[in-house]
């Protein structure tokens, strides 16, 4: 009998740790189950957020390639205007255009356009005083697109100018002070019409301001050298 009842002992251990193990099994299941879900649910949401990246990053870049276009087209628009005012007689043109240099690296150009549609290199085929003018429009273009400060110092910017060109100058700048900007300039031969003037004497070595007015009328004083672009 003894012996018996120590089987049924023995017995009833082994049915008690079969339970605890497939108990303990059972619980281990579900929180594997309970793991690989909350694991699922994670890489969705990655996935998810991988593709509103994505999204996003594309419409970044479109937004961006729209800006460019648009600012190309504004200066474009802007510089055409300036010179048609200038080159009456002989109608100048730029376009704005990108290369992929060695490094696949973008740049740059401006292509100066005549009359009868021929591109002249703006380095060897213009005079000093137009490529001077496009530099100084795409520098004032560029401050109105970013909202960077407006003001500008223009040291003997004007070299190079026909009287006319200078006078088309001067109704350019005062055309950009409507919009805020603010010029310091330091020319010979020119004066902006409305522009506070300071004329200045050697003292000793030293510049000192000896007069100082405003000028109403403006002046601008012919060159010898005329743009070569207005032949």
């Amino acid at each position: 009998m003894e012996a018996w009842r120590q089987q049924l002992e023995t017995f009833n251990k082994r049915v008690l740790s079969a339970e605890t193990e497939t108990n303990a099994r059972v619980r281990a299941k579900e929180l594997l189950e309970k793991s690989v879900q909350e694991n699922t649910r994670k890489v969705n949401i990655l996935m998810g957020s991988k593709e509103l990246h994505k999204q996003a990053i594309a419409v970044l870049e479109k937004l961006s390639s729209d800006a460019i276009d648009d600012s190309f087209a504004f200066i474009e628009s802007s510089l055409n205007e300036v010179l048609a005012k200038i080159f009456q007689h002989s109608p100048r043109k730029i376009k704005i255009a990108t290369t992929i240099a060695r490094q696949k690296i973008p740049e740059l150009h401006i292509e100066l356009y005549a009359a009868n549609g021929i591109k002249r290199d703006l380095k060897e085929d213009s005079g000093h005083g137009i490529r001077q003018l496009i530099s100084l429009l795409c520098i004032m273009c560029l401050i109105c697109i970013t909202g960077t400060r407006k003001f500008l110092v223009l040291d003997e910017v004007m070299s190079g100018l026909s009287k006319e060109s200078r006078q088309a100058v001067n109704d350019i700048l005062w055309s950009f002070t409507q919009v805020g900007f603010q010029f310091v300039i330091v020319e010979h031969g020119f004066i902006a019409q409305g522009a506070q003037v300071y004329r200045l004497e050697l003292d000793n070595d030293v510049s000192r301001v000896v007069d100082s007015y405003i000028d109403q009328n403006g002046f601008f004083l012919d060159t010898d050298t005329k743009e070569k672009d207005d032949k």
